[in-house]
């Protein structure tokens, strides 16, 4: 399955290592299921990106807004997921 790397501005720790990119799987027809399940559409994409690069919760929880900007920005040029403009409205 393809993947990115994106590069972070701004060093996560997780499980006491430094975090300085995220390696992130293009997501499958289950991931985007399972991530329906998080409450508003900002918890539904925290779960999908956290799903896809592999890290809890919390951990997602600790990028940087632009850092999270730029996790979706990525993921939109490399078409794992449709950019706001084209998505449909519900």
């Amino acid at each position: 399955m393809k993947t990115i790397n994106v590069q972070l501005d701004d060093v996560i720790m997780v499980d006491g290592k430094q975090i300085t990119e995220l390696n992130i799987r293009k997501p499958t027809v289950r991931d985007l299921k399972m991530s329906q399940s998080a409450g508003s559409e900002l918890d539904r994409s925290l779960k999908l990106i956290g799903d896809l690069a592999g890290l809890a919760p919390d951990q997602v929880d600790r990028l940087s807004l632009t850092d999270l900007d730029k996790v979706n920005q990525e993921m939109v040029t490399a078409n794992f997921i449709p950019s706001a403009q084209t998505q449909p409205s519900r």
